[in-house]
Formats: C-alpha cells, sequence, structure tokens
C-alpha cells in the first residue's frame, strides 16, 4: 500500500484531493481484508474436513485391529 500511495503522491493527485485518495486506500485495504478473511475461513473449513476425516479413518482402523486381524483363524475355547 505504501508504494501505491508514494505513487499517488508523486503525481500530485494527494495535493489536490488528499482525502479522497486516503479514503479509497483505505477502502480497498479493507475490501482486500475482507475477501482475505473469507478465503481462509474456506480453507480452515476445508483443512478441518480433511483432518477429520483421516481421524476417523485412523480411529476405525485401530478398532478394527484390536479385533485382530480378520484372516486369521484363532482356535475358540
Amino acid at each position: 500500500m505504501r508504494c501505491v500511495s508514494s505513487t499517488s503522491a508523486s503525481s500530485g493527485s494527494l495535493l489536490r484531493g488528499g482525502g479522497s485518495s486516503r479514503r479509497r486506500l483505505a477502502t480497498a485495504a479493507q475490501r482486500a481484508a475482507l475477501i482475505y478473511q473469507h478465503e481462509a475461513q474456506g480453507a480452515d473449513k476445508a483443512i478441518t474436513n480433511a483432518i477429520d476425516t483421516h481421524v476417523q479413518a485412523q480411529q476405525t482402523r485401530r478398532a478394527d485391529d484390536q479385533d485382530g486381524p480378520a484372516d486369521v483363524l484363532v482356535p475358540a475355547g
């Protein structure tokens, strides 16, 4: 953002309408932050779902392993 505001300053736009340029920069920064937060929330949800799926698979695998392998015969009695 500093680069954009210094470019505006060098062109003289801040001298003519300084307040509006700063407001536009602030509004653009706020909008960019909201877009980033929204995208990050979507990514967080995808990561959480993937972790949940992995944990559930591990829990199922462990539960199956406690009973012993399915293809081994164990003497009864």
